[in-house]
């Protein structure tokens, strides 16, 4: 990733990780917020930043430093990137699934905001 400009150390401000356990191994899904230079990132060679157009948008892959692995973003935003070492990215980019784990799991998540009198959670409102 280094070669293409980024530096976590200075670049990064805050990330949010969720690791998915597979049946063979896990995959890792982030959003990350930062300063990502896409100059820099037009200027690193194509034999390491391969680029791939799709409905989602312009998705970028990188190789890891291991070279058998990579890391797939795309940009969310002008300071915010999703990336993935899954074989795809535009899945965790798509809609939320309508299963009834996923059914189950909002409703608690709304039950846990009811019990604790929050309105509107993004913006931190609280009602009494």
């Amino acid at each position: 990733m280094r070669k293409t400009g980024f530096d976590y150390e200075h670049d990064l401000d805050l990330a949010a990780i969720a690791v998915i356990k597979g049946e063979k191994e896990g995959k890792l899904f982030a959003i990350a917020e930062g300063r990502f230079d896409r100059k820099k990132l037009k200027r690193t060679p194509r034999s390491l930043v391969r680029v791939k157009l799709a409905t989602g948008g312009r998705f970028f892959s990188v190789p890891l430093s291991d070279g058998t692995r990579r890391i797939t973003f795309a940009f969310v935003s002008k300071d915010k990137i999703a990336l993935t070492d899954a074989a795809d990215l535009a899945p965790f980019l798509g809609p939320a699934p309508n299963t009834a784990d996923a059914r189950e799991w909002r409703g608690a998540l709304h039950a846990a905001r009811r019990f604790a009198g929050i309105r509107g959670c993004a913006s931190g409102r609280r009602s009494r």
